[in-house]
């Protein structure tokens, strides 16, 4: 289970336990999972800060003495913050506190300083204390969150407390899924703690079991179309292949009623590779009459992939946005086209989701990329809820949000998908399964997370240098025969 903050918080204020008693807990349970990892004749340097993840770290430093460990602790801030963690310090012996860190060699550090509700930057002297610490030859811990970083977003400076292991107090946070992109610790492991729960989570999770239980199953008295139609619009002259990828994906999750509109200078090459897709080819004569007549009897619509070099592709979208009544996927181009005309998704009529990388969502919010890589999370939040949209941001880490502020972070995958078309085909899967499954955002979830496990399966067998889209044909087909679908 992931928690943000806010949650966190409130799950800490509704547990029969008092701040005292929480903080005993966690020292013992830090003392259980720490002791593992490190050895009985270790030099261990606990870095204390002056709040309660300050005084998590002298509970366990009690602790350790207690159990004849070698420690000493360094209270990076002098004057503590909470009663807690001032009666901690009355309580452990005088002759363990350093004054000068720069003179120790420890075999362990544990980093305390900060815990999950740290926000903002840090300062020079705490980038002095961690580049030090960081740089000594010594196995890391950091409790919670490594300090300096965000528990919300992957949100971290480079001078941060970098660990071996990160150990996630109760819940994990959103800092914990984003570590390919901060690569502050090594190792995180979850340490349960006897917390209340709560009645509803901003987080989603996905994994094959709940897949297949919102995955709509064929019946055996199933007709064509029973399980949804999509409608695929795409492509242009020299970009043929993103229709084609979008067209792979919606196959690859079972659409058996897939109508692809297209500009007849491609229509030869792309339906020469599908044959049980049906195809809507047009011009700039007809195009509106044939999207029109074919937009309301399906139940959503993906736009946008590759279709750089058609010359009317503001009118095709002005036109789903102005007369669709059904979903509507956002992708690539048909995203770069609402930069600068963000009011017109508030005059829209169907319901939307956008499918922008990270630097594509850069750009349409007008904000620089470093600063949004840093708080994905919340500022996507802020476009989904002002704009009534679902958000499919893509990057090493994707993460879904809605309206309602639902949030979906994916681990899956790997750099395999770090090519051109991997985003075209994540398209066809999310347009697929919007047809698929009603609730858009958890189909949105279901897509994400199916053709990021399809890229774990496909690396096993094949290299990540050479990864070939089109295999993901063969390896959903192997998924669902797995398991007799």
């Amino acid at each position: 289970m992931i928690v943000n903050v806010q949650e966190m918080k409130t799950i800490e204020a509704k547990t029969p336990l008092s701040t005292k008693e929480l903080i005993n807990v966690v020292g013992k349970a830090l003392f259980t999972n720490i002791t593992p990892l490190i050895k009985n004749q270790d030099k261990i340097m606990i870095v204390c800060g002056k709040g309660n993840n300050g005084a998590d770290g002298l509970a366990l430093a009690q602790i350790l003495i207690k159990n004849n460990y070698d420690v000493q602790v360094y209270l990076f801030h002098k004057d503590a913050k909470t009663k807690e963690n001032k009666d901690l310090l009355t309580k452990l012996p005088t002759n363990i506190f350093i004054n000068d860190i720069t003179k120790q060699k420890p075999d362990v550090i544990i980093d305390c300083i900060y815990g999950f509700s740290f926000k903002g930057s840090i300062r020079n002297e705490e980038k002095k204390l961690f580049d030090f610490l960081n740089n000594l030859k010594a196995f890391k811990i950091s409790i919670d969150i490594n300090s300096g970083c965000e528990a919300d977003d992957p949100c971290c400076d480079k001078h941060d407390f970098k660990s071996d292991i990160t150990l996630a107090l109760g819940h994990y946070k959103p800092f914990h899924m984003f570590n390919k992109e901060h690569q502050m610790f090594k190792k995180v492991q979850l340490i349960p703690l006897p917390l209340s729960s709560l009645d509803n989570y901003t987080f989603a999770n996905m994994d094959q079991e709940t897949f297949l239980k919102y995955y709509p199953k064929i019946k055996a008295n199933a007709h064509k179309g029973i399980n949804g139609k999509a409608l695929i619009i795409g492509g242009s002259y020299g970009m043929a292949g993103a229709a084609m990828l979008n067209t792979i994906g919606s196959l690859c999750c079972g659409m058996t009623y897939l109508h692809v509109a297209l500009e007849d200078t491609i229509y030869p090459i792309v339906a020469s590779k599908f044959p049980s897709v049906v195809f809507h080819p047009f011009d700039r004569n007809c195009f509106q009459n044939v999207i029109s007549n074919i937009m309301h009897d399906v139940d959503a619509i993906c736009y946008g992939s590759g279709i750089n070099q058609l010359p009317y592709q503001n009118d095709i979208l002005e036109l789903l946005l102005q007369n669709s009544y059904k979903t509507v996927i956002l992708d690539a181009q048909a995203i770069r086209l609402l930069i600068d005309k963000l009011f017109i998704l508030k005059l829209r009529k169907p319901q939307l989701i956008i499918t922008p990388h990270i630097k594509e969502f850069a750009d349409l919010i007008n904000k620089p990329l470093e600063l949004v890589k840093a708080h994905k999370i919340s500022l996507a939040l802020t476009f989904a809820k002002e704009y009534n949209t679902i958000v499919v941001l893509k990057d090493t880490n994707t993460i879904i949000v809605s309206p309602t502020g639902e949030t979906y972070i994916n681990t899956h995958g790997n750099q395999a998908l770090a090519r051109a078309g991997s985003g075209d085909l994540l398209t066809g899967f999310i347009v697929s399964l919007c047809a698929l499954v009603k609730d858009n955002f958890l189909a949105c979830v279901m897509a994400v997370w199916f053709y990021n496990h399809l890229c774990e399966q496909i690396t096993k067998d094949y290299s990540i240098t050479c990864f070939n889209l089109e295999l993901y044909s063969k390896y959903a087909d192997a998924f669902f025969k797995s398991l007799n679908m």
